[in-house]
């Protein structure tokens, strides 16, 4: 469950002569698979598997305690800007990127039912998610191990706002719909690494689902979060669909000229005060 927020990149020449204001671009993941090298273009994101797991810390309804949700997935596509996914079994065989996400929110109960609140309101205080490549395919979603020993690729932080409601249908069954906006805080730019986004990333959204019970895709809960955050007591087990995109930031050209420009008229004016 996972669901991720922007960051804004400015380049300013000295004294503030010229800022460069960032503008979006389609980015191209490239990533090797053994020794073939493989490319997406135009990438957009992750299709994380549809039977993931997501625990959330034992909830307190109060909209001031804090509690923590845990989300791990490998991806089962990689999206392509426009809507359309590239298949992973067409861009090599023995791979796998993989996400942990770990989200800090507060809850509001919006309706009770009795002494049980059936409907509630979850707001985003902060968090941070990390996406891995690996050339080995060895993530398994029941012992919550494989997720996080490939290749840090991409990080991030979660931002602060409204994420979605969950709805209790019974003891044992609910859903939710939950979104996040997220700032990339670092992405793999380096050709001599396992996979990089050109240009880099800055910013992210992901929009999932949480279902408890009457699971529609093939789900079993973990036996072991090794790579989550455990279960604690009375921690809630989900099951979890998501979907996570992506934008670029470069700056406009014409914006990069004017720091060009300014940079070279404090170049210009220095050798003037120099030859005095």
């Amino acid at each position: 469950m996972t669901r991720l927020k922007t960051l804004a990149a400015a380049i300013s020449a000295i004294c503030l002569v010229g800022v460069a204001t960032p503008s979006l671009a389609l980015p191209t993941l490239v990533f090797k698979d053994g020794a073939s090298t493989f490319s997406v273009d135009p990438f957009n994101g992750f299709d994380w598997q549809s039977n993931a797991t997501a625990i959330v810390s034992a909830p307190v309804f109060d909209g001031v305690t804090p509690i923590t949700t845990s989300f791990l997935a490998s991806a089962e596509a990689i999206k392509l800007t426009g809507g359309t996914n590239a298949s992973l079994a067409g861009l090599g065989t023995a791979y796998e990127f993989t996400v942990k996400a770990t989200i800090t929110e507060v809850a509001t109960c919006l309706s009770f039912t009795g002494p049980v609140c059936d409907t509630a309101k979850f707001f985003a205080v902060g968090g941070t998610y990390d996406i891995y490549y690996d050339q080995v395919a060895n993530s398994n979603i029941v012992t919550g191990t494989g997720f996080v020993d490939g290749t840090k690729v991409l990080s991030g932080t979660i931002s602060a706002g409204v994420t979605g409601t969950f709805t209790l249908l019974n003891a044992t069954s609910g859903a939710g719909n939950f979104s996040f906006n997220g700032a990339v805080t670092s992405t793999e730019t380096d050709t001599t690494k396992d996979a990089y986004f050109a240009p880099a990333l800055a910013s992210s959204n992901a929009t999932s689902t949480l279902q408890i019970g009457r699971a529609v895709t093939s789900w079993t809960p973990p036996t072991g979060w090794a790579d989550g955050t455990g279960f604690g007591p009375n921690a809630l087990v989900f099951q979890a669909d998501a979907n996570q995109t992506f934008v670029a930031r470069v700056p406009e050209p014409g914006s990069l000229a004017l720091v060009g420009l300014s940079l070279a008229a404090l170049g210009f004016a220095r050798r003037r005060s120099a030859a005095k």
